[in-house]
């Protein structure tokens, strides 16, 4: 009984991680990069789990998907929009939020906000 059950959870975790990140990866593809990251991520589970529930409604049951499937899709969303929330400091290599104009930790200014600024308002 637990091996099953694991070997459910590893297979949705898998399942999740593909479909997840194909639809990502397709998204951006066709929107070229213009969305911003959080939307992307958010649009990416929301058609992840409609997709989930599409074919769940084909193929599995609905036991499976909602022991398996959902929560695994909400976990590898919750670690990919960790990953876009928060970045490294690039002298202290300290995590630090993606907003950041200032490292809390070593006080340095970050100048990636410049270069975006000036991408933005082409100079």
């Amino acid at each position: 009984m637990f091996w099953d059950l694991l070997g459910g959870y590893v297979g949705a975790f898998i399942y999740a991680f593909i479909v997840y990140n194909v639809i990502l990866l397709t998204l951006n593809f066709v929107t070229r990069y213009k969305i911003f990251k959080k939307k992307a991520v958010i649009i990416s589970l929301v058609l992840s789990v409609f997709l989930t529930c599409f074919l769940a409604e084909l193929i599995y049951n609905w036991g499976n998907v909602l022991l398996f499937h959902l929560p695994m899709l909400v976990l590898v969303f919750l670690i990919d929009f960790r990953r876009i929330m928060y970045q490294k400091c690039p002298h202290c290599a300290e995590r630090i939020k993606a907003d950041a104009i200032k490292c809390k930790h070593c006080h340095t200014v970050l100048s990636i906000h410049d270069e975006e600024d000036s991408i933005k308002a082409g100079v």
